[in-house]
């Protein structure tokens, strides 16, 4: 048996009015009601619409890191007695990097000369190696005809070449030195025993014998 509290809402009204009506009344007001109740709108329906959420991307920003330029010790090494050697950049000692190096050279008497480069980046190469002058004599290096120039390379910094003559011929450099043959060769030490070099061979040459001079020169540009 149901009892009013089990109805629905809309049944129960129509009960309510026909017991209030009369009988005419009561079939017309029942169905009214019960149709209305019929034709209420449904519920809502809940849509989950997906939301896409940006998702932040890292940006890579470059940063320019400085590049550290070796920085080499270039003693002035200087030695002269009897006679002197001395050289000299053309047409002053700063260069440009790719413009073309020039130096000259000239000896108080006549010997055999070697030329040697310390390069902005510590790298140590012999240029030229026992070229015999005469006193006074001035040549150009490179030396006209041999097809050699030497172009200013980066990076910037400081240079020096070393020039050492000697009334005979010597030799410098030990042949394990020498990463090449030739006159123009690097060198296999640091700029560090190189210098050691230069010490011990002109240490066992007699000081008349012998001339040093050092010539410095300045790159500038990338």
């Amino acid at each position: 048996m149901n009892t009013s509290a089990d109805q629905p809402l809309c049944e129960r009204g129509a009960g309510l009015f026909a017991g209030a009506l009369r009988p005419a009344a009561i079939a017309v007001t029942a169905l009214a009601m019960l149709t209305a109740c019929q034709q209420q709108a449904p519920p809502p329906q809940v849509i989950e619409v997906p939301v896409e959420v940006p998702v932040e991307v890292p940006v890579e920003v470059p940063v320019e890191v400085p590049v550290e330029v070796p920085r080499c010790d270039l003693p002035a090494l200087q030695s002269a007695s009897q006679f002197l050697v001395e050289a000299w950049a053309v047409p002053d000692a700063e260069y440009h990097v790719g413009e073309p190096l020039s130096l000259q050279i000239r000896v108080g008497a006549a010997s055999y000369v070697n030329v040697f480069h310390v390069s902005t980046s510590c790298k140590v190469t012999r240029l030229l190696h026992n070229q015999p002058m005469t006193a006074t004599e001035i040549i150009d290096f490179p030396l006209a005809g041999s097809g050699i120039e030497m172009i200013v390379k980066p990076p910037p910094g400081n240079e020096a070449f070393y020039f050492i003559a000697t009334r005979e011929r010597i030799d410098v450099l030990a042949a394990a030195d020498l990463l090449g043959s030739g006159d123009i060769a690097s060198l296999d030490l640091s700029p560090a025993e190189f210098y050691m070099r230069i010490d011990q061979i002109t240490g066992r040459i007699n000081p008349n014998d012998l001339s040093v001079t050092t010539v410095k020169t300045s790159i500038v540009g990338n």
